[in-house]
């Protein structure tokens, strides 16, 4: 229940600052404010989804002389998981509102 809040409520928080960049910001300072909405949507559905299950995949399949070395593969694999999508998600804002851009300046 509350994992569905946080997703509908992340969902809905980047529509506003989408809709919100489009009519009140014009020219290259849009790009960054869409590339940054979209970079942290995807960090926050990694953060849900993705990064807890891969790190235990990865814990999982190597051998560990203590806790202590498990532990760090788990923080590390889950950190790079975050950070992989946080980046994917910048670019994929990027890439996306470079034609928005050309479109919505005043000539």
């Amino acid at each position: 229940m509350t994992r569905d809040l946080i997703v509908w409520g992340g969902a809905g928080a980047l529509v506003v600052v989408v809709l919100g960049a489009i009519l009140i910001t014009r020219g290259p300072m849009l790009r960054y404010i869409l590339a940054m909405a979209f970079a942290s949507s995807s960090a926050l559905s990694a953060t849900l989804f993705l990064a807890n299950p891969i790190a235990n995949y990865v814990t999982s399949r190597l051998r560990f002389e203590s806790p202590d070395g498990a532990a760090d593969t788990h923080i590390l694999t889950f950190l790079g998981v975050n950070i992989s999508a946080l980046l994917v998600g910048w670019l994929f804002g990027w890439l996306v509102s470079g034609p928005l851009i050309e479109r919505t300046q005043v000539r």
